[in-house]
C-alpha cells in the first residue's frame, strides 16, 4: 500500500504529535506502508524553521526500521480529480491531497482521500478496533446484526463475496442477511457506482430437491435496495462458480478483508431480531495496510480472475454488470 503526501499535508502531519492516535499512525506507515511524497525534496529547504524542523524529524523517525520506501517527485492523483481517471493502484492507496476538490470527492466514500489537517483521521481508518491490528478475531455467536461491517469497513469503490452458499436460503432471508450486510459495507458510499460481484453457486439442496438461484430477481432487488441508499445505481456481477471452488467464505473490499467460519446467512427469519442459525465460530477481519495481508490477497485476486478467465471461455458462467475495478471481465 502507497501514501502519497503532499506538501502541506506533510506539514500538516508532521506537526500533529499532540494527536493522541498520531505515534500508531507513524508505526503503521514506518512497518507496513511505502511513502511517496508529490514534490521535490529541495522544496523543503524553503520551508519555516518551525515546519521544516518537523518535517526533518518526522523524516528521521519514518527512516529508521522502515518495512518500505520513500520517494519524491512521484504522480500522485491525476489532477484534475475526475472518478474515471483513479487507478486500481489509487484506489487501494491513501491520498493526503491539498486541492479545492478534495472535499467533494471523499464524500463519495469510495477511496482513501483527505484534505490538509485530516491525516490522522483518514490513516485511523486502516485501523481495526481503532487500534493498527492487522487481525481481529470477532465470535459470531455474539453478533446481533451484521453492523460490525459498518463499524470496520473504510471507503471502498468495489466489494467482491465468494460465498458459495450465500444464496443457499429461502429468498425472503436475503433481506435479513446479504442485502443488510452490503448495506452496512457500503455505509460509506454516496452518490459513486459500486461494483459489487459475487462468486457463489448457481443452485441450492432444498427438502424438494434442488433450486436454482434467482440471479435476476437478487440484481434488480440489490440495484434497488442500494440506489435508494447511495443514490446512484450498484453494478452487481455473478459468477457462477462450482462446488470445488474456493471453499472459504471472503468478502474483499478495498482496504479491509472479511473471512468467515460459515456463509455470510447467519440469521433467521426477520420477526426474530437476534436469533442465529449459524454454526460458525469465528469472523476475522483484516487491514490491507499490513504487508502480508496485502500479499495474501493479491493471490487471491489472482485466483478469482483464473475463475473468471475459465468461466469466459465457457467452463461456467457470469451474468450482470461484468464491471469491477479488480478484476477484469473482458
Amino acid at each position: 500500500m502507497v501514501a502519497y503526501f503532499d506538501l502541506a499535508n506533510l506539514r500538516s502531519y508532521a506537526q500533529a504529535g499532540a494527536n493522541q492516535h498520531w505515534q500508531d499512525c507513524n508505526n503503521l506507515l514506518k512497518k507496513n506502508i511505502d511513502i511517496k511524497f508529490t514534490f521535490d525534496k529541495d522544496v523543503l529547504r524553503t520551508e519555516k524553521a518551525k515546519s521544516k524542523q518537523a518535517i526533518e524529524s518526522w523524516l528521521r523517525t519514518m527512516a529508521t526500521g522502515r518495512g518500505g520506501s520513500i520517494e519524491w517527485s512521484q504522480n500522485g492523483i491525476p489532477r484534475p480529480m475526475a472518478e474515471d481517471s483513479i487507478s486500481k493502484e489509487a484506489l487501494t492507496s491513501i491520498h493526503l491531497v491539498d486541492d479545492s476538490k478534495v472535499s467533494e470527492v471523499a464524500s463519495k466514500g469510495f477511496f482513501l482521500i483527505a484534505p490538509v489537517g485530516q491525516e490522522v483521521q483518514i490513516i485511523r481508518q486502516l485501523f481495526l478496533e481503532d487500534e493498527p491490528y492487522p487481525t481481529i478475531q470477532m465470535r459470531i455467536s455474539d453478533l446481533k446484526d451484521w453492523k460490525v461491517f459498518s463499524k470496520e469497513v473504510a471507503p471502498c469503490s468495489d466489494v467482491i463475496v465468494v460465498d458459495r452458499y450465500v444464496f443457499g436460503q429461502s429468498d425472503i432471508l436475503y433481506e435479513r442477511n446479504i442485502y443488510q450486510l452490503l448495506s452496512e459495507l457500503l455505509c460509506n458510499a454516496h452518490n459513486i457506482a459500486i461494483n459489487i460481484v459475487f462468486f457463489t453457486l448457481y443452485t441450492y439442496k432444498t427438502t424438494s430437491g434442488y433450486t436454482n438461484v434467482p440471479f435476476k430477481t437478487i440484481q434488480r432487488q440489490l440495484k434497488e435496495r442500494l440506489t435508494k441508499q447511495i443514490g446512484v445505481e450498484p453494478n452487481v456481477t455473478f459468477v457462477k462458480i462450482k462446488s470445488k471452488d474456493k471453499h472459504d467464505r471472503t468478502i474483499f473490499t478495498n482496504y479491509k478483508t472479511f473471512v468467515s467460519g460459515d456463509s455470510y446467512k447467519y440469521f433467521g427469519e426477520l420477526s426474530e431480531e437476534e436469533k442465529l442459525t449459524t454454526r460458525g465460530d469465528w469472523l476475522h477481519i483484516s487491514s490491507l495496510a499490513h504487508k502480508s495481508n496485502q500479499t495474501n490477497y493479491d493471490k487471491f485476486l489472482q485466483d478469482l480472475q483464473s475463475i473468471v478467465d475459465n468461466a469466459s471461455k465457457g467452463i461456467g458462467s457470469i451474468s450482470g454488470d461484468k464491471k469491477s475495478n479488480f478484476l477484469s471481465f473482458s
